[in-house]
């Protein structure tokens, strides 16, 4: 075991050239006779050395980050040179020739402690371990121990909880081996080939108390335990099934009542639809029936004007004279405008007069104009017509420029203004 071969080993397995940088190393299985070289590796933490003929544990004190150690499957007849490893946790001597515990009590945070196929016989090579009070883990697996008084050893180590007994004689010479360890060892979790449970506890305590009709009875009153338990579930899970149907029921119940909320909302909005659009189509009659009246209006027009510009006989003749008596007579012509007739003067007079003035609002004719822009979506032009129906002369644009100014003073009115306009509209 020399330097150079440790770093070669450390090349091919990967691991750091430099000695100080390495906190494992893997020397296991390479025929080692002793253990020497480490001085460079201070801060190792695992060290692989079974599989080798070691005889002697020793050049490890320099090792003080030391966590677990491996030495199984070597010669090793005494546990020494462990002093200084205060930080170590696992020590696993599995497979040696040691025949008496000593010299780990410095190893005060060990936990772990492999000593399976050993030469471990009596009582006085195990008392040793009383002094690992943190040890939780121990095998004693394949070793000669008989004597039953092991198991006082076993319960002054107040933190084991996994052990293993296997192999050894002292199996047999005790009685109810597993319920005595059992019922002895309270804090143990695991013993030998399967782990401790609650019930087994309880049976074995029972045993050790009343023996086996004690135990007898524990086992019926924790089948009855678990027998109840198990009705309970069943009864929970109903009562939160029952729970959930209620739910589901009030559920279906308020959809159901906002399905019927809801058809009767439908039916409102589809009245409002149908009563809008029965407007609009009156709105529609009463605006082709105003653009007839508005055309027959204007051929009337144009046939009157036709007729002003026909000139009658009598005008026809004395225009003949007229240019006959001028033929001869010599006279300044004087132009003189043909007056109008009487009726048609006044009709012209009227219309201007109603074109000019401007029409006198009052409250019924804002709120009127309020209530319609908003319904016929802002067309003046139909609003225009609606007020036509009610002798109401104006014209779109004066309705605009009125909407604006009412809406500027926020002049809240209602929908209609009367029944009877509620039915024009």
């Amino acid at each position: 075991m020399t330097l150079p071969f440790l770093q070669q080993l450390c090349k091919e397995q990967n691991l750091y050239h430099t000695p100080e940088l390495n906190d494992k190393l893997y020397l296991h299985f390479k025929g080692f006779q002793k253990i020497e070289n480490l001085d460079a590796y201070t801060d190792l933490m695992a060290l692989w050395l079974e599989g080798n003929c070691i005889q002697i544990i020793e050049n490890l004190n320099h090792l003080k980050k030391m966590k677990c150690l491996y030495l199984q499957n070597n010669f090793i007849k005494e546990i020494q040179g462990l002093e200084d490893l205060t930080e170590l946790n696992t020590l696993n001597l599995s497979s040696n020739q040691i025949n008496f515990i000593s010299n780990l009590d410095s190893c005060i945070n060990l936990e772990n402690l492999q000593l399976a196929k050993n030469r471990l016989q009596s009582l006085e090579g195990l008392q040793h371990l009383t002094l690992l009070k943190n040890l939780s883990v121990l095998d004693l697996s394949d070793n000669e121990i008989e004597d039953p008084n092991l198991v006082t050893i076993l319960q002054q180590i107040p933190q084991l909880r996994v052990l293993y007994l296997k192999g050894n004689p002292v199996i047999r010479n005790i009685r109810s081996y597993r319920k005595l360890l059992i019922s002895s060892l309270l804090q143990l979790t695991y013993l030998d080939d399967r782990p401790v449970f609650e019930d087994e506890r309880r049976c074995a305590m029972a045993w050790r108390v009343g023996g086996i009709e004690a135990e007898m009875e524990e086992r019926t009153k924790i089948r009855e335990e678990k027998e109840q338990k198990h009705k309970n579930g069943i009864k929970l899970f109903r009562e939160m099934q029952e729970k959930a149907k209620m739910k589901r029921m009030l559920q279906m119940q308020d959809q159901h009542i906002n399905e019927e909320e809801q058809v009767i909302v439908n039916e409102e909005h589809a009245e409002e639809n149908r009563n809008i659009e029965k407007g609009i189509e009156e709105d529609r009659n009463s605006d082709k029936e105003s653009e007839e009246e508005d055309r027959s209006d204007t051929e009337s027009e144009e046939e009157q004007r036709e007729l002003e510009k026909e000139p009658t006989e009598e005008e026809n003749g004395e225009t003949e004279e007229v240019e006959k008596s001028s033929e001869y007579e010599p006279v300044n012509q004087v132009f003189v405008s043909q007056p109008l007739p009487l009726q048609q003067e006044t009709q012209q007079t009227t219309t201007m007069e109603q074109e000019d003035t401007p029409i006198e609002w009052n409250e019924e004719q804002c709120t009127l104009l309020l209530s319609l822009v908003p319904r016929y979506l802002y067309n003046f032009q139909r609003v225009q017509h609606a007020f036509a129906k009610k002798s109401w002369k104006c014209t779109a644009e004066d309705l605009r420029i009125k909407y604006s100014s009412l809406q500027s003073t926020s002049v809240t009115t209602p929908f209609c203004v009367n029944k009877q306009w509620n039915v024009l509209l």
